[in-house]
């Protein structure tokens, strides 16, 4: 047997670290919606005033979206109907870029601790797949569920660099945060769901667009 063999012998595939990672925040999701408190799966029952306690709640409540399966896209659309399009803008924004830097510190931790039992092979392609790719997918995911929180999982357990990490991640929060506050400005029922998963697809779909434009030649 070779000693490239030899070296990755009994170590975790990155490949299984990352499917059991969603499934874990799959799982979290599912129990949350079945058995959750009301003021994390219905926001919108507290988020009734735009008062400055509101706005400190949702900004906390989206950044623990890395760790509790929060209904983002109510948030901030809620945002957008209390406190405008720039007040929910930037409500909504502060909030995911305080989830994505949770993120990164968590991928940070676990990668330093954990990242000498990853086969050698999959922990450099990881590392070069960010160096190369990093910014326009933390951009472009964003606005997805769970492969948002994914995303900067692996960012800081590679760890891709952090004041690149920080850029991205501000862009898309920034996007994605107004976008629906603007939502928030034209509707009325911040529950209208068709029109918030409708939203969403567009929102990923420009920003996956925009990020490889912007980013281009970094």
């Amino acid at each position: 047997m070779s000693s490239s063999t030899d070296s990755t012998t009994g170590r975790l595939r990155l490949t299984h670290l990352v499917v059991a990672l969603s499934g874990l925040l799959l799982l979290a999701f599912v129990v949350v919606e079945v058995i959750g408190p009301a003021w994390l799966t219905d926001p919108a029952r507290w988020q009734d005033s735009g008062s400055t306690v509101v706005a400190a709640a949702s900004v906390a409540l989206l950044a623990l979206d890395v760790l509790l399966p929060v209904p983002s896209s109510v948030v901030m659309v809620a945002n957008g109907t209390l406190f405008g399009l720039v007040g929910g803008g930037l409500v909504s924004a502060a909030g995911l870029l305080a989830s994505s830097l949770l993120a990164y510190s968590m991928g940070r931790w676990a990668g330093d601790r954990f990242g000498a039992r990853l086969r050698h092979d999959e922990v450099t392609r990881l590392r070069l797949l960010l160096h190369r790719h990093g910014a326009v997918f933390i951009v472009a995911t964003r606005s997805v569920p769970i492969v948002a929180e994914l995303a900067g999982l692996l960012a800081g357990a590679g760890p891709m660099a952090f004041g690149r990490y920080f850029y991205a991640s501000a862009l898309g929060a920034t996007a994605v945060g107004f976008s629906y506050a603007l939502i928030g400005t034209w509707l009325d029922d911040s529950n209208s769901v068709p029109v918030v998963f409708g939203v969403g697809a567009a929102v990923t779909a420009v920003m996956w667009w925009w990020s490889r434009r912007l980013l281009k030649g970094e």
